[in-house]
């Protein structure tokens, strides 16, 4: 009797983990930074903004430091292109192939791809975001603006967030 008992408890335990979905992954958390990989100093000067410092290795490899909400951020030009990563271990992809880069000049709605997107007050990065986005929330896009999206945060209020940030929904 006792043993039909475990059994039946050893049958259940397998039918009720073996119906449960796997858990989903968390989405990713915002890097800090938008996707400048390929551009030239200009380019992030102008999206990005200056540098709190810079430093020029033996190797000949530049850095920017930026101070961002989410801690110091590097930005690295090798050759005069930037890459995001120690330049030893750089596998990038390129802003052009970012997420919501490819199809900004059409851009209507757009949805932020990891927690805590920060959106800030003018079209580059700062030390303080406006407000922080969820993973998923949808934004309605009022104008193209670079590599940036001025989007509505309702009523009158707008901000921007970087085409690397989000994918465009329509």
């Amino acid at each position: 009797m006792q043993a039909l008992a475990v059994a039946i408890a050893l049958g259940v335990l397998v039918q009720a983990t073996g119906s449960q979905a796997p858990p989903s992954s968390a989405p990713p958390l915002y890097a800090g930074l938008p996707n400048v990989t390929g551009y030239t100093p200009d380019q992030v000067r102008t999206i990005v903004g200056l540098p709190v410092v810079t430093r020029t290795s033996k190797a000949g490899v530049t850095s920017w430091l930026y101070a961002t909400p989410d801690g110091d951020r590097y930005v690295y030009f090798v050759n005069g292109a930037a890459v995001m990563t120690e330049p030893s271990k750089s596998k990038g992809v390129a802003p052009s192939q970012a997420a919501g880069c490819s199809q900004a000049p059409e851009a209507r709605q757009v949805e932020t791809l990891a927690a805590n997107t920060p959106v800030y007050s003018a079209p580059r990065v700062r030390p303080e975001a406006v407000d922080r986005m969820a993973a998923g929330t949808t934004l309605t896009v009022l104008r193209a603006a670079g590599a940036w999206f001025a989007v509505s945060l309702g009523g009158t209020h707008a901000a921007y967030v970087h085409c690397s940030d989000v994918r465009v929904l329509q």
